[in-house]
């Protein structure tokens, strides 16, 4: 089985419990990979919430230096890519968008929660402040791909006006359907097929909370999958599974070597391998090869 995740947190969970990537605690370690023939992800820096924008900015170089120094040490067999969540440790200074292009970084995940100087996320109905529109502005042109997880609806437009001047995608690493559960962190139908119309990507996250009310199964993940491929999102869905960046998960989706459960009951239920093939692996993987520069 080969499989592409949108978004991980494991950089931060490594640095916070000082580990490296083999430890088994971790959603996703060297061992865990060892279950699929190819692993794609992408790796995301996440901006803690608890700490003010010039901490995280300097975190940023401490997790990736740790991940890196780890990384290099005990898997061989992974290709992975950089995003950093919250776009606020860049702190009024878009000129630091070249630097992280520079250090491998080619999605931002804009806004978190509440209000920063960025703009309003999911909690909020602000929408970019005026440094957020340079921001946006200049991502788009040296191509870092915004992400808009987690942002307001009104971000959501605005990163659609702005993506379709650039005649560049924008995606939602990890959100799940609104229609399926109605949390706000969750997308409209129309912000869907917003980011489809862009020739975006949809990860579905693997976050109980998005996922349904009370204790979350396999099944409540395959109703998201399965709404989304209802507005047509054949080409557009894939994985986003949150790992090392939320305290529980699905019952039986413990940590990314389960994965291959998720796709068996696709299967199961009459869903073809091409198509399973396309949410597990291709779609994300068609996305970063067309619009990801090395």
């Amino acid at each position: 089985m080969r499989i592409f995740d949108m978004h991980a947190d494991t950089p931060y969970k490594m640095l916070l419990k000082n580990v490296g990537f083999s430890d088994e605690a971790l959603h996703i370690s060297s061992e865990k990979i060892k279950a699929f023939s190819s692993y794609k992800q992408v790796f995301a820096f996440w901006c803690d919430n608890e700490k003010d924008d010039s901490t995280v900015y300097s975190d940023f170089f401490r997790m990736r230096e740790h991940f890196l120094k780890s990384i290099k040490e005990c898997a061989n067999d992974i290709e992975y890519y950089f995003s950093i969540e919250d776009a606020r440790l860049l702190e009024g200074e878009v000129g630091r968008l070249s630097l992280l292009y520079s250090l491998g970084v080619r999605i931002i995940t804009l806004v978190w929660r509440g209000s920063s100087i960025i703009g309003g996320a999911y909690d909020t109905e602000e929408g970019l402040t005026e440094f957020g529109k340079k921001a946006l502005d200049t991502m788009l042109s040296i191509g870092i791909v915004p992400d808009v997880s987690h942002a307001s609806r009104k971000i959501i437009s605005e990163v659609c006006e702005a993506s379709a001047k650039k005649k560049v995608p924008f995606i939602a690493t990890h959100s799940n359907s609104y229609m399926v559960h109605n949390h706000r962190r969750n997308l409209f139908d129309e912000d869907f097929l917003k980011i489809k119309s862009s020739s975006g990507i949809v990860g579905i996250s693997l976050a109980p909370e998005h996922l349904c009310e009370g204790e979350a199964h396999i099944c409540d993940v395959i109703n998201h999958v399965e709404y989304y491929l209802s507005l047509g999102g054949e080409d557009t869905v894939c994985l986003g599974c949150d790992f090392d960046g939320i305290d529980s998960t699905p019952k039986e989706l413990c940590d990314i070597s389960k994965i291959y459960l998720l796709k068996n009951e696709l299967l199961r239920l009459g869903y073809s391998e091409e198509l399973t093939d396309k949410i597990f692996y291709k779609n994300a993987n068609n996305f970063i090869s067309k619009y990801i520069k090395e």
